[in-house]
């Protein structure tokens, strides 16, 4: 979950910044995350450094992995930011 955490925001700083935006205007963070109790520790660990201080508002729903919609995803990622 780690690398998929890190893998996911490095694609989300690719798109924000494409758009004329970037992770400096992320104003909240969405997290689905398979097996939270497992995994949330690791998914800390690949968050960190991701953001600016302070960083954004962040909330995260748990699922079991068969819920996640493809093998092998621990997590989804989604954000909520602006354009200067």
């Amino acid at each position: 979950i780690k690398v998929q955490t890190m893998s996911a925001l490095t694609t989300m700083k690719a798109v924000l910044e494409a758009a004329g935006s970037s992770m400096a205007n992320v104003l909240k963070v969405h997290m689905t995350v398979a097996d939270p109790n497992k995994n949330i520790t690791l998914l800390n660990e690949g968050y960190r450094g991701f953001f600016p201080d302070p960083p954004p508002a962040r909330s995260y729903s748990g699922c079991g992995v068969d819920q996640m919609g493809r093998d092998g995803i621990l997590v989804q990622i989604d954000c909520i930011a602006y354009v200067d």
